[in-house]
């Protein structure tokens, strides 16, 4: 699945693929928890990557990962990290 709070992008290549879909969230919302999990509903192993996950964005992944057991792993590619982020990302990555 792929998550994303932007339900108006261009997600031609989601439909291209065939074990890839788009669920509309907001990773601040209350239903983020619950569409992560059901990510790993049918499949074998759930890897939640989060791509441009500017300012609180990937640390809020990270949070939503760590506390799920549905998350095999978290690969975070963020594009902008810097200065006071820093240091709450790398204390989230040591969490747990």
């Amino acid at each position: 699945h792929m998550l994303d709070a932007n339900g108006e992008m261009e997600l031609s290549h989601v439909r291209a693929r065939p074990n890839l879909d788009f669920v509309q969230c907001d990773l601040f919302s209350r239903d983020a928890a619950a569409a992560l999990a059901a990510c790993r509903a049918d499949a074998a192993a759930c890897v939640a990557v989060g791509m441009h996950l500017c300012g609180a964005l990937s640390p809020r992944l990270l949070t939503l990962a760590a506390r799920s057991p549905a998350v095999d792993a978290v690969v975070v590619c963020p594009c902008c990290l810097k200065g006071s982020l820093k240091e709450r990302v790398r204390a989230e990555a040591r969490r747990d």
